[in-house]
C-alpha cells in the first residue's frame, strides 16, 4: 500500500501559493517526494521527520512564483530552505 501525502507545519510566515499545496510522501522504494509551492517567509520553510530526510544536505534547482530561478535546500536534520515550486525534489530517505 502507498503511503499517504503528509501536510507539514509550515514555519517562519511561509504560506502555501493557492492551487499547489505543500505535501510530502515516501514511496514503497524508500524515496521521499515533494511537492507544492511556498511563498511569503524566511528561514526555514519546514522540517521532515526521521525517516524522511536525506543523508546529506541536498541543493535541488526551484522556480519561483514569479518564475525566476532558484535554489532549493534540504538539510541531513530535514530543514527546507525554499521560494517556489518544490515538486522537483525527490531523494531516497535516510537509512
Amino acid at each position: 500500500t502507498q503511503e499517504a501525502w503528509i501536510t507539514p507545519t509550515l514555519l517562519n510566515g511561509w504560506t502555501e501559493v493557492s492551487g499547489y499545496p505543500v505535501k510530502y510522501m515516501k514511496d514503497n522504494m524508500g524515496f521521499v517526494h515533494l511537492k507544492g509551492a511556498l511563498k511569503g517567509g524566511t528561514g526555514e520553510a519546514f522540517v521532515l521527520p526521521l525517516g524522511y530526510r536525506p543523508s546529506d544536505a541536498l541543493r535541488c534547482a526551484i522556480t519561483t512564483t514569479q518564475f525566476a530561478h532558484e535554489t532549493a535546500t534540504l538539510t541531513s536534520t530535514g530543514y527546507l530552505y525554499a521560494n517556489g515550486y518544490i515538486d522537483n525534489i525527490t531523494f531516497r530517505a535516510e537509512g
